[in-house]
Order: structure tokens, then C-alpha cells, then sequence
């Protein structure tokens, strides 16, 4: 088994350019934009003997982030995730990331009905299970994406929605915008001064 809280690192922000090609090279989950924890997570899986079982705290980018995506494929391609436990408040103090513990166990074959427990915590020491996602179900999203956030039930439901409408795509482009380091200080359901302009905070 291997356990552990691996560096929240992104390769661009280093000085050297031969980490950045190195790991481009060498891991399938590297893609644009790099971050090591990523990394450690597809070297901790190649690692584990057959059944061998990895638990990680990290960022819960890797859920949903488009660049993220090799990872995901990676991860269903050789794993079975066997649970998510997601933390609504800061863990680590000092630390302006949003982070998820994920245990996963290499297998040799996916079970189709894997079925991956997900818990929320909203204090500390304190966990709650939210609902079972069968593992299958992340295979049929676009870009692999780990909707753990939404029951089958709700997922039939956007999936008729997707089926009788145009995503958003077809009539504009959407970026992905300046991020805050700290959304505690800068980011308010309220107007608190005249410097502070309305967002789509999603």
C-alpha cells in the first residue's frame, strides 16, 4: 500500500524547463499544464503489486480539470476507486486549495460495477457518506469527468437535458479566468466596496 500527501507543485512555475519535458515525456497523465501531485499519483499506481491499494490526500482538481483528463483515463484504465471523501473547508491552514482523499486499488481488471463510496466532510473529524457512483458511470462523461457530486438519478437527468439541447459551446466561447489566491479575502456574495465587480462564480 502506499499512502501519502504528494507536493501540490505546478512544473511551469519551476525555473527549469527539463522537468517540464521529462515529465511529458515520461508519464501519460502529463498534459499542458503539469502538476507534480498528478505525477505521483500515476508512479504510486505503477508502483503497487496487483491489488496493492493507494491512498492520497490531494487537490480535488484532478475531479473535473480538462487537463486532467489522461489522468482520469489512467486511473479507470487500472484502477478500482474504492472511495471519495470530500472537504468543504480548509485542511491545511496557510494552504488556499480545495483537496479530496481518494483510495484506489490497482487491479489487472475493472470490475464494470465497481461501486465508489463517496463521504463529505464539512468539520473537522467529522465524515458523512453521500451516495454510491458506480464506477461505469464516469466513463460515459465527457472527458472522463469524476462527477462525484451527482447521483445516477440526477445524471439520467442531465443526460435527457444534453440530449434535447446545445451545450453553451456551440453559440460563444468560454475561458477559464483569473483565479484568486486567497477566495476567502477577495471573493464575497456581497458588494463590499467599490472596487468589487459581479463574477460567475462556479
Amino acid at each position: 500500500a502506499v499512502i501519502g500527501n504528494p507536493p501540490y507543485v505546478m512544473l511551469q512555475s519551476l525555473e527549469t524547463r527539463e522537468s517540464f519535458n521529462y515529465a511529458l515525456k515520461k508519464y501519460v497523465s502529463a498534459k499542458y499544464k503539469i502538476d507534480t501531485y498528478q505525477l505521483f499519483m500515476e508512479l504510486s499506481i505503477n508502483l503497487l503489486n496487483s491489488n496493492g491499494f493507494l491512498g492520497y490526500i490531494t487537490p480535488n482538481t484532478y475531479l473535473k480539470n480538462i487537463h486532467s483528463e489522461p489522468l482520469r483515463k489512467f486511473l479507470l484504465d487500472n484502477t478500482e476507486i474504492k472511495g471519495i471523501t470530500l472537504f468543504q473547508y480548509s485542511v491545511f491552514s496557510g494552504a488556499s486549495v480545495d483537496v479530496c482523499i481518494s483510495i484506489f486499488q490497482k487491479v489487472n481488471s475493472v470490475l464494470l460495477k465497481n461501486e465508489i463510496s463517496i463521504f463529505s466532510s464539512t468539520i473537522a473529524f467529522e465524515i458523512i457518506h453521500l451516495r454510491n457512483i458506480n464506477q461505469s458511470t464516469f466513463m460515459k462523461n465527457n472527458r472522463l469527468v469524476f462527477n462525484v457530486s451527482v447521483s445516477e438519478i440526477e445524471d439520467e437527468i442531465i443526460a435527457k437535458v444534453k440530449h434535447l439541447s446545445n451545450p453553451l459551446g456551440v453559440y460563444c466561447n468560454a475561458y477559464f479566468g483569473i483565479q484568486t489566491y486567497d477566495r476567502k479575502k477577495y471573493v464575497s456574495s456581497e458588494k463590499n466596496s467599490a472596487n468589487y465587480k459581479p463574477i460567475i462564480d462556479v
